[in-house]
Order: structure tokens, then sequence, then C-alpha cells
């Protein structure tokens, strides 16, 4: 088994749930010096998706699944990988400090600037932030982001 972090919209259960079936959530956890940002616009949905940028002192927070090697595969399919997110080992912190490797995605080809994300799309991060306590100060930073309707 091998552990992933989502950041994105993989953080919605069910869709996790969909794309990988033998997926079980271990908790929230934080990747440091990295800050989340929208660097792609997603052909399909011509909207933002989120992506993670090396930002020394910043963190992203997201939750931390254990998957298998079919679920990892069926993961790479749905993030393009290697041609649209490109996947690599991680260290994150556990909800209990633990140190945790795991594997997570970033965009190969970024987009200069923020490129809002939808309503829809945002609102997976904001409701995450909210279910699992993710810090106040995160939480802020998520509100700060301009959306589409």
């Amino acid at each position: 088994m091998t552990l992933y972090f989502a950041y994105g919209s993989n953080q919605d259960e069910n869709q996790m749930r969909d794309r990988c079936p033998c997926s079980k959530l271990i908790g929230k956890a934080v990747l440091k010096d990295y800050k989340l940002a929208y660097t792609f616009k997603c052909l399909t949905h011509q909207t933002g998706c989120a992506d993670i940028l090396k930002s020394k002192g910043d963190e992203v927070w997201g939750l931390l699944y254990e998957v298998c090697e079919c679920d990892l595969k069926r993961l790479d399919g749905f993030e393009k990988h290697p041609a649209g997110y490109r996947r690599f080992a991680v260290t994150v912190l556990d909800e209990f400090g633990k140190e945790r490797e795991a594997e997570v995605y970033e965009v190969v080809s970024k987009i200069e600037g923020d490129v809002a994300p939808s309503r829809k799309y945002h609102d997976i991060l904001i409701n995450a932030s909210e279910k699992y306590n993710f810090p106040e100060s995160y939480k802020k930073f998520l509100k700060s982001f301009r959306v589409d309707k």
C-alpha cells in the first residue's frame, strides 16, 4: 500500500471512493515548504485546478489516503500523469506530527498567476478545511482566492 496526499478535489471523499475504490482515508496532513495555487486550466471544465508550488515557510493542508497499486494507476489516469500532473514522493506530517512519505501530484506546465477555479471546485477545498479542522490561517488563505461562479 502507498500513501497519497490529496490537496485539491480529491479531498472529496465521494470522488476518491469513485476514483480509488480500495482507498482508505487516514486523516489530515500538512506538506511543509509548499503553497497551494491555481496554475492550471482544466480544458474539460475551463476552470482553474489546484497545484502546489515550492515556497519556503508556507504549507499546504490536505488529506492522506492509503491506496493500493491499482488505485494509484487509476489516479495517474485521472491526473493525466505524466503529461498533465507529475507524481512524486514528498514527506508530509500527519495529524499526530509523524513524518510520512506520500505520493503527490503537481502541474507540469504551469500558467503564471492564478487561474480562477469554479466555485464548486474550490468549495471542495473549503469544505475539507472545515470538516477536518485545518488551521484558521489556512482556511482564511483558501477563502482569499478569486473564484468563478
